[in-house]
């Protein structure tokens, strides 16, 4: 006699685990590729914001004494949050005269214009 051939339960119940394991592990993949984004998109960031320090530094000494990294940092990131909002050049460039000034000194609008155009494209 051959052997009778498994009920139709118990293949829907077999069809139905492949399913979910695979839908498992889709859902896995998506979640390791969106955590290598994050992390990549995060790395792009630090890098960024590390030139606009490096470049602040370095063009501004006098701008940049006193202030560690995070300050000047903030300084990048207020001023590509003011381009993300679509604020206009010239607002953007009066706030980086007070934003950018050091010691009770403002930043010159020169200085600031220079400023704004080391950010934008680092945004």
């Amino acid at each position: 006699m051959s052997p009778s051939p498994p009920p139709p339960e118990a293949a829907q119940g077999a069809v139905s685990s492949a399913q979910s394991a695979a839908q498992g592990a889709v859902s896995s993949a998506q979640s390791a590729a969106s955590s290598l984004a994050d992390r990549a998109t995060g790395a792009v960031d630090a890098i960024q914001a590390g030139t606009f320090t490096a470049a602040f530094r370095a063009g501004y000494p006098e701008l940049a004494e006193g202030r560690d990294d995070a300050a000047i940092e903030d300084i990048y990131a207020q001023t590509c949050a003011a381009i993300d909002q679509n604020i206009d050049e010239s607002t953007v460039i009066a706030e980086l005269e007070v934003r950018a000034g050091n010691n009770g000194t403002l930043a010159t609008e020169q200085q600031a214009k220079q400023i704004y155009n080391i950010a934008k494209p680092l945004c």
